[in-house]
């Protein structure tokens, strides 16, 4: 899923969350997550996220597959990503960290971890990839991360990346 044609606009010049009276938020977004169409590898193929459900077996990194033991969405609009930017997703360009690699664009919270090269390498914050060619912070009007795990940290396989899940 590709966000490229939507508006973008440079986090600095969002109003600071935290300079409202009262504002007790730190206006730093925690919550990992992918954003709808991005691709699990289930042991009956690549599954949207938004399909996903409770004991779905998604493939780890250990050649096993993992029962799914909690799932969740959350939906963020404008008005609240004008307050949090932080909480923008990034969206990461096909082929952008190797050939192939990811598969499609994918788009997922500045907070997932992911394992930037196809044999895994040092785990990252895809906000840590910002900056590279092809990786971007778009700003959707709406969006909604999808979440995960499997009951325990797994790296599970997520449009072909390897990503971090855990409770």
């Amino acid at each position: 899923m590709s966000l490229a044609t939507n508006e973008q606009l440079p986090l600095d010049e969002f109003p600071d969350a935290d300079c409202a009276e009262g504002n007790e938020f730190t206006g730093v977004w925690t919550i990992p997550g992918f954003l709808g169409k991005t691709k699990v590898m289930t042991s009956f193929g690549n599954l949207p996220i938004e399909a996903l459900r409770l004991r779905d077996p998604v493939k780890t990194r250990s050649g096993h597959f993992r029962k799914v033991a909690w799932v969740d969405q959350l939906s963020l609009d404008r008005d609240f990503t004008f307050d949090v930017p932080d909480a923008l997703p990034v969206q990461i360009g096909r082929g952008t960290l190797g050939p192939n690699f990811p598969l499609t664009d994918v788009c997922m919270s500045p907070e997932q971890i992911i394992l930037p090269t196809k044999h895994g390498g040092k785990p990252v914050l895809a906000r840590d990839l910002v900056g590279r060619p092809r990786i971007i912070r778009p700003f959707p009007r709406t969006f909604t991360y999808y979440l995960f795990h499997c009951g325990q940290p797994e790296d599970v396989l997520v449009d072909g990346m390897w990503c971090q899940t855990s409770p």
